[in-house]
């Protein structure tokens, strides 16, 4: 069995060299040749696929396996750009719709009707490139949820875990949904820049939505622990997210460097049990978090302590119905 499929990978690989573009459908059956030969399994694609592939995936559902295994996730290789929101008739990737052809990568794979059997992690990134993209799909349904330390990969990041620790990782990720992610610590997507660098990371265009940590990052995680975790949050959406810190976002410098650039981003409804509603920023020792926020919106978010951004006293945010832009330099 794992002869035969070393065979198949390795004539996909030789037959699509040329095109540099892999075709996915669910259900399908082809050799992923094209719309009207795709592939029926996303794992299969992103195993086959070298640095310049393309991978279109047309509208449906894509589970992380086929198993209960909850440790199995979407393994996206560096120097690739995998794209979603195709019907399966473009011949551009410029005519995709991703709202009206929906993309969905689930960690929905157990019988409970909890979340208490899903996939840790939907998507996984480790040391990728600012040549790897990720763009237009629904991520939904990880739920990392055991008691380990953070930045672990069964604890954090239960929509995606982007891996930087003892090394770089960069990639893009834009026009994507977050929803109903749940984890311990950055439920949506956790950067991992521990012992490494998550520096470049860009999150571009997104949409995050009632995702749910238990501890800190309701939506994202910047771990610049020993390392350095500088990404960019431009233009996305957070709505209903909820953590006991950092109701959206949590930047994180434990004797590292965590200074996100957060740039014209919304957030609406959403719920720290104790601080920073929005964003909660955490200095630990000799760390440096610092991170910039401007030209963003906040409405009707809540906390139990603080305001909507931890910071130093004197600057703090508060709601407003009126775009503004505002700058933190400082931590709490």
């Amino acid at each position: 069995m794992k002869r035969a499929f070393f065979t198949f990978i390795m004539a996909l690989v030789l037959g699509h060299m040329s095109a540099q573009v892999i075709y996915v459908q669910a259900g399908a059956r082809g050799n992923g040749s094209s719309w009207a030969s795709p592939l029926g399994d996303l794992h299969q694609a992103l195993a086959a696929a070298r640095p310049g592939t393309q991978i279109w995936v047309a509208t449906g559902t894509y589970l992380t396996t086929a198993s209960n295994d909850r440790s199995a996730s979407f393994r996206i290789p560096s120097d690739i750009i995998l794209l979603g929101g195709f019907a399966g008739t473009e011949t551009s990737s410029s005519q995709r719709d991703w709202n009206k052809y929906p993309t969905v990568l689930s960690g929905e794979i157990g019988s409970l009707a909890s979340a208490d059997d899903n996939a840790f992690t939907v998507m996984y990134t480790s040391r990728a490139s600012a040549n790897t993209i990720i763009d237009g799909f629904v991520i939904t349904g990880g739920n990392a949820n055991q008691s380990i330390r953070e930045g672990h990969i069964q604890s954090s990041g239960g929509g995606w875990f982007n891996d930087g620790s003892n090394g770089t990782s960069s990639p893009v990720v834009k026009n994507c949904l977050f929803i109903d992610n749940q984890g311990l610590y950055g439920a949506a997507i956790f950067n991992h820049g521990s012992m490494g660098s998550c520096n470049g990371t860009r999150i571009e265009n997104c949409r995050f939505v009632t995702n749910a940590a238990e501890l800190e990052g309701g939506a994202i995680y910047n771990n610049g622990a020993e390392g350095q975790c500088n990404t960019l949050v431009i233009r996305c959406h957070f709505e209903g997210n909820t953590a006991t810190y950092g109701g959206c976002i949590t930047n994180q410098a434990n004797k590292g460097v965590a200074n996100p650039l957060i740039e014209t981003c919304y957030f609406l409804n959403n719920v720290a049990f104790v601080r920073g509603s929005c964003v909660y920023n955490k200095r630990l020792e000799t760390g440096i978090c610092n991170p910039v926020i401007q030209g963003c919106r906040h409405e009707n978010n809540t906390e139990a302590l603080g305001e909507n951004t931890s910071a130093p006293r004197g600057v703090a945010q508060e709601d407003s119905k009126k775009p503004k832009q505002i700058i933190i330099r400082s931590t709490y």
